[in-house]
């Protein structure tokens, strides 16, 4: 997964990046440090923000990890229950230069 989204990341430049885990069954033991580390632009030297979409099992796992560690609070990451809801909080932001690529 790293590389993919690292790849990905440097092919689209984007703003901001919303992982879609709906369909991905999360418990233990992946890596998945890319879910946060992805939040920071090297060229920028800033965070963008990372909204993981995950509901059920994968939810509690994954926000129950970030939290032991204040990951979510550190990289400004945030769970959201579906891509819609990641779009509109985006919105909310009032970023108009907002990049949603495919990772």
């Amino acid at each position: 997964m790293h590389r993919y989204v690292e790849e990905a990341i440097s092919k689209n430049h984007p703003s901001a990046i919303v992982f879609n885990l709906l369909d991905y069954q999360y418990v233990f033991g992946n890596d998945v440090t890319t879910l946060f580390t992805a939040a920071y632009d090297r060229n920028a030297k800033k965070l963008r923000p990372v909204y993981i979409a995950a509901t059920g099992t994968t939810y509690e796992s994954l926000r129950n990890l970030f939290n032991s560690g204040r990951i979510q609070e550190a990289f400004r990451v945030e769970f959201v229950d579906s891509i819609e809801d990641a779009v509109r909080r985006l919105g909310d932001e009032g970023d108009d230069s907002v990049s949603l690529g495919r990772l």
